[in-house]
């Protein structure tokens, strides 16, 4: 049974394919490229972009890095547009043909893959969505890694991928696979200990004992 979250995808998957019909293969492999380079830029400017955020809005050391990679990613994506505008404005005269509208659905549909895999990843750290629909869901965590399998696959060929692929792995990979499940072991590890330790600080024959 399908949820929520696997009609999102879908309707997120098919938009892509849709808008990737309409512009062609040319404007999506330019796309997908200022994608590429959005995500190294992101992965390797997070840190001290980051840092600036948390001394600007006061953000705290643990999410700053994350905060940072979006605001990159976003900038450079924003840029990415404004020069695909440019390039389309220039080459709208030519005619797509079929072959080109269908590469280009296809590389939509993977763009929008991509994109929602990055989605997942900055929601995994505020938690959303929680396990059980992650579990739940069909698509969830196939489209997740999308992102993270590309970089395996592309990352040996290009220096650039792979120093930001190792970044990726060091800084943000492990909360999208561990989610918050380290935080949780922790908390539950440290309850008998509260608990022992107030059972013996209020028993009497306990403190007898002692002395």
């Amino acid at each position: 049974m399908m949820t929520y979250l696997d009609w999102f995808i879908l309707i997120a998957l098919a938009g892509g394919l849709v808008r990737g019909l309409m512009a062609g293969a040319i404007r999506q492999v330019a796309s997908i490229f200022g994608l590429i380079l959005a995500f190294i830029l992101g992965v390797q400017l997070m840190r001290p972009i980051g840092a600036m955020t948390v001394d600007t809005i006061g953000l705290s050391e643990s999410t700053a890095p994350i905060v940072g990679f979006v605001v990159v990613f976003g900038g450079v994506q924003l840029i990415v547009i404004a020069l695909a505008r440019m390039i389309e404005a220039a080459v709208e005269s030519l005619n797509l043909s079929f072959a080109n509208r269908a590469a280009g659905g296809a590389l939509g549909a993977f763009k929008a893959a991509l994109l929602l895999s990055v989605l997942f990843l900055v929601t995994t750290q505020a938690g959303l969505p929680d396990d059980k629909t992650q579990k739940a869901s069909a698509l969830y965590t196939p489209i997740a890694e999308v992102l993270p399998g590309t970089w395996d696959r592309v990352a040996p060929y290009l220096p650039a991928v792979q120093q930001a692929s190792e970044a990726f792995g060091r800084s943000v990979r492990p909360q999208l696979q561990n989610g918050g499940e380290s935080e949780t072991s922790n908390d539950t590890s440290a309850e008998p200990e509260t608990d022992t330790d107030a059972a013996r600080e209020t028993d009497p024959d306990s403190l007898s004992a002692d002395l």
